[in-house]
């Protein structure tokens, strides 16, 4: 289950990587609007992509609605805040799953947060648990009733919770 829910997500980010390779277009097309469902903290796929997505934003390829997080550890609040905030986004909508099925801590959301360079901390979040952050679900929902139909990509990694 889990393979298949990460082929497709690697199928989504392929698919927009692809379609942002045409340069042959002469009129920029409007960006694509995208959701991102994460678990981020367990592997490192999840901050990839982020990557990806961050920098096809700044490109103008698409523009990142919001971002839900599937995985109900606290810290991943503060790392996806923290690494909005790195893009320039500390607006950025995020939606948590607080009863999500994978509350572990995972292998360097805190570890990350807790890292000092020459004193200072690498990630600075602003937002914590006690930000009262709306379910993750509930963002999604809200985020696509803004949106024109058909006109969102979700791009989905890790347990489908707030899919659910």
């Amino acid at each position: 289950m889990m393979k298949k829910i990460l082929l497709a997500g690697a199928a989504a980010i392929c698919t927009l990587a692809f379609a942002s390779c045409n340069n042959t277009q002469t009129v920029k097309d409007a960006p694509i609007p995208v959701i991102f469902d994460t678990d981020v903290g367990n592997d490192i796929d999840d901050v990839l992509a982020m990557e990806m997505l961050f920098n096809y934003e700044k490109e103008g390829r698409i523009d990142i609605l919001g971002i839900a997080l599937n995985k109900s550890n606290p810290y991943t609040i503060e790392y996806v805040d923290a690494y909005c905030r790195m893009h320039g986004r500390g607006d950025m909508p995020l939606g948590f799953a607080y009863n999500g099925v994978t509350p572990d801590n995972g292998g360097y959301t805190k570890q990350t947060l807790d890292t000092l360079i020459d004193g200072h901390k690498v990630l600075t979040p602003e937002r914590t648990i006690d930000s009262n952050l709306p379910e993750g679900y509930v963002l999604i929902r809200k985020l696509l009733a803004e949106a024109e139909d058909n006109s969102v990509v979700l791009i989905a990694v890790g347990p489908e919770t707030n899919l659910a």
